[in-house]
């Protein structure tokens, strides 16, 4: 599979080979993940995830011995959670313990594992829970379009059992809240919020009229 690093822009691509050294224990999920899948946006955060538990102590230890001095300040530690911003491009990375298991394995992105694209959207559904970002209704809108709400929402129940479908349907139709913070899409994928709605509306609406008439 070939990935879509034209999505990063120099200077995290920079950055990109140091994550080598956690790519055995973390994957790359999030909006940076699906970007690099699919190609639709620029993205500037790297999101991490590991099933297993974790101390940041331990992170920090590594990445002070990777980098020199000052070269990255912790904005956020606390148990199986690091959240680090390089300075200079002012980078945010995040190390996070994620507890639900892989739909797939991940893709080799080089120095990186990716969360594949069901993984993600089974994310994003969560995601929008307890968020309103434009980002996540963005790719929800381009996830949809490339393997379908009613794959989703079965990935959604393999992922987190216990999440329920009828709030993830109606936060994928509700949209008065939304932050409608601008999106650097790539060339050919721009779209607007408009659109975006749009299109869940009647995805949410021809998925639960399937259901009715399917009982």
């Amino acid at each position: 599979m070939d990935f879509h690093f034209e999505i990063l822009d120099e200077s995290r691509k920079e950055l990109l080979p140091v994550f080598a050294n956690f790519k055995n224990r973390f994957y790359l999920a999030g909006g940076t993940a699906l970007a690099l899948q699919i190609g639709h946006r620029q993205s500037i955060d790297f999101d991490f995830f590991t099933e297993t538990a974790f101390t940041p102590e331990s992170l920090i230890g590594e990445l002070k011995d990777i980098f020199p001095a000052k070269t990255f300040e912790i904005i956020d530690q606390q148990k199986n959670t690091l959240n680090i911003i390089f300075l200079g491009g002012e980078i945010k990375v995040s190390f996070l313990h994620y507890p639900y298991p892989l739909l797939n394995p991940p893709l080799d992105a080089q120095s990186m594992n990716l969360a594949s694209k069901e993984d993600i959207a089974a994310m994003k559904c969560s995601a929008i829970l307890s968020r309103s970002e434009l980002k996540d209704y963005v790719d929800l809108y381009y996830l949809i379009k490339e393997i379908s709400l009613e794959r989703i929402m079965k990935c959604l129940t393999l992922k987190m059992p216990g999440l329920s479908h009828a709030l993830v349907l109606k936060s994928l139709s509700y949209f008065n809240d939304v932050n409608e913070d601008k999106l650097l899409f790539m060339p050919g994928f721009e779209v607007s919020f408009s659109e975006v709605k749009k299109f869940l509306e009647k995805e949410v609406r021809n998925y639960v009229l399937a259901a009715i008439h399917s009982t």
